[in-house]
């Protein structure tokens, strides 16, 4: 089967940032888009690759009182945020439906 190029993109919705984040600080919100672009581009994180895109200083400052509350834990204890797990994931639905309606010479789907 032949390998799928990584999606370059996800949906990002300017008002849930605004809503999800209002109460940061600019520098908690630069903090937490490095995390969510490390999710998206190495997926789930483990403590101590949220530490390496953190640096230990905004790790210390910002990860257990800010940032934690933004992500979960999987089953193998690395943390993701959901809400950005779904957009990559319905994302990913998305461009398969439109590859299979191309092969099928569809375009468009019900």
């Amino acid at each position: 089967r032949k390998q799928m190029a990584k999606d370059p993109a996800f949906l990002f919705y300017p008002g849930d940032w605004l809503g999800g984040t209002m109460t940061f600080t600019r520098e908690q919100k630069g903090a937490y888009i490095d995390l969510l672009m490390a999710q998206f581009n190495n997926g789930h994180m483990t403590i101590h690759e949220i530490r390496n895109v953190l640096g230990e200083n905004d790790f210390k400052n910002m990860w257990e009182n800010i940032l934690i509350r933004k992500f979960k834990k999987d089953s193998s204890g690395k943390f993701f945020n959901e809400k950005l797990e779904y957009e990559i994931v319905r994302r990913q639905n998305y461009s398969q439906s439109r590859r299979k309606n191309r092969v099928n010479g569809s375009s468009y789907e019900k």
